[in-house]
């Protein structure tokens, strides 16, 4: 059920949401380049209307985005013609061990159950070159919720604290390289973590 919702919201409001949401991530796209080299093959976990791809692209990346919403699929695709985009879920990615150079998951993955997270991580894991970069961001905060809007609309969330994550990275053989906190106008703290496969 969580994930139908999330997924039905997303549909349904890509559109508004790309307007919407221009991105705060000046300081981790920096961290990002100074850590990927430039022609690396980034994955864009969850690339929603794909602005970050857009971005990598700009800066000489080459970067493959998936989603599991067709509506944010859709977006990206008018908003990065010259993107390559394919709806995935990220539980189960449909690539080869080892293929790519950097992972970035920028707010996608507090969309998946807790019980979940570890999945998703074997599978960045996974299809990572050895000594490859990930870069994952999560609300601060406790437990899960299903988040309802004034629209009718839902979303389901899993918020952390920092020792949290930091441990659930840890037991899946990534090591933590960067970590900073970011506030955004909607009152909410932002857990930005830069790891590599170990």
């Amino acid at each position: 059920m969580e994930y139908d919702v999330t997924r039905e919201t997303y549909d349904r409001t890509a559109k508004r949401y790309a307007e919407r949401h221009p991105g705060i991530w000046d300081l981790e796209y920096k961290i990002m380049r100074s850590l990927v080299p430039e022609g690396s093959l980034i994955l864009d976990a969850g690339c929603g209307p794909g602005r970050d791809t857009k971005y990598f692209l700009s800066v000489g990346y080459n970067v493959m985005g998936v989603d599991y919403s067709a509506g944010m699929l859709e977006e990206a695709r008018k908003r990065v013609p010259n993107g390559n985009f394919q709806k995935m879920n990220m539980l189960e990615l449909g690539f080869d061990r080892e293929h790519f150079d950097a992972i970035w998951a920028c707010a996608s993955l507090l969309h998946i159950k807790k019980e979940d997270m570890k999945k998703a991580l074997r599978e960045f894991y996974r299809v990572l070159k050895q000594n490859g970069v990930i870069f994952i961001s999560v609300k601060e905060g406790n437990d899960t919720e299903i988040k309802s809007y004034p629209d009718g609309s839902k979303r389901f969330f899993a918020y952390y604290k920092e020792n949290e994550i930091r441990g659930i990275l840890t037991e899946n053989r990534f090591s933590v390289t960067n970590f900073n906190k970011l506030g955004d106008s909607d009152g909410d703290t932002w857990l930005c973590i830069f790891a590599k496969k170990t």
